[in-house]
């Protein structure tokens, strides 16, 4: 009965994600560079929803429900070979308009690019030129150097996460000096609210601190 437990708990999830959802796929294929593969993303888990139900209802034996979870499985795996076909037709690395608003103290931001799709998860990685040398700690140790920016819509507006900015951080950690060219990277999830990603905004640090209320 374990399989029907989670069986269960999967039709639960799935359907609570998707109440209030009131963006149709088409809706979220023409904005932004994730609305195809949200679009995928959705229509699994709708696929997946309905068959966990009707599983829920007309499973009769312990077969029927080893049978239920290994087409959740399939359709699992299809889905996301699916979601990887679509991927791959972006052709990656895919280059992002952005806006440097950090001030240009510490570095200036050259280009961002999206280097890495998952079904999770997209991986963004920023080229920057440095105004000053990284820091270390007391201990010698490097401090990372963090870049924290925002998402734009097709209309300039910063993407939310619920009621509030939406921030992410690209990162990098080792012994640099004023006046070269590094790289910093990091993650954003694919979802339904960043799939109308069109834009990169780069904030100052002192931005971000104070957004998270920390200064």
């Amino acid at each position: 009965m374990k399989i029907l437990f989670n069986l269960v708990s999967l039709a639960m999830i799935v359907f609570l994600a998707s109440c209030g959802s009131g963006t149709s796929k088409k809706d979220l294929e023409s904005k932004g560079y994730f609305g195809k593969l949200v679009s995928i993303k959705q229509a699994y888990h709708d696929e997946d929803s309905s068959f966990t139900a009707k599983a829920k209802t007309e499973a009769k034996s312990v077969d029927d429900l080893v049978a239920a979870q290994s087409k959740l499985t399939k359709l699992e795996e299809d889905s996301k070979a699916e979601f990887k076909a679509e991927a791959a037709k972006m052709g990656l690395p895919i280059t992002i308009p952005f806006v440097d608003s950090t001030g240009n103290t510490a570095y200036v931001v050259k280009d961002v690019k999206i280097t890495a799709l998952d079904w999770d998860r997209a991986t963004l990685e920023a080229t920057i030129e440095l105004k000053a040398d990284s820091e270390k700690t007391m201990g010698g140790q490097n401090v990372q150097l963090s870049v924290p920016a925002l998402m734009l819509n097709e209309n300039n507006q910063v993407i939310k996460d619920h009621a509030y900015d939406h921030w992410f951080v690209l990162a990098v950690s080792k012994e640099m000096k004023a006046g070269e060219t590094q790289k910093v990277s990091g993650v954003i999830s694919i979802n339904k609210a960043n799939a109308e990603m069109k834009k990169i905004l780069f904030k100052s640090n002192d931005d971000y601190k104070k957004a998270k209320g920390w200064n």
